[in-house]
């Protein structure tokens, strides 16, 4: 019962969405044309550096980032409630950056033990409960 956009990034195999960007502004164009109001933004690697960039230009009620890329660049200008999920097994991301963007930003960070770099797929049932902790913080 939670509205959301989805922002499927082009990098994964998987992907299907068209066309396929990794360019920041195209990405950020996409979600200044989409988004309304004061969102919760959710991101995963790249999106989580997307969600955060997001975030510096409008007003957001929250970030909750998976083990984002690029985050600690941009974390001194990051001025909202941020939740971190790290999956302990990621090779893309380091725990130690994960901590470090945590202090810079004030943010919680969560560590999922056996989950990967995609640790909202490997801990769907957990990261659905911390997800839905995190938009009760944040009033949405």
């Amino acid at each position: 019962g939670i509205p959301f956009i989805a922002i499927d990034m082009p990098y994964g195999q998987k992907s299907i969405c068209e066309s396929k960007s990794s360019d920041l502004k195209e990405n950020l164009d996409v979600l200044f044309e989409l988004v309304q109001g004061e969102p919760l933004m959710v991101g995963a690697s790249l999106g989580g550096y997307i969600a955060a960039e997001y975030s510096i230009r409008r007003p957001v009620k929250g970030l909750m980032l998976i083990a984002p890329v690029r985050c600690l660049e941009i974390a001194d200008k990051i001025r909202t409630k941020v939740r971190i999920i790290y999956g302990k097994r990621d090779l893309v991301v380091s725990l130690e950056e994960m901590r470090r963007l945590a202090d810079a930003t004030g943010g919680e960070l969560i560590i999922y033990e056996k989950a990967t770099h995609p640790a909202y797929l490997d801990e769907p049932d957990r990261f659905k409960k911390d997800l839905l902790e995190f938009i009760e913080l944040v009033n949405l």
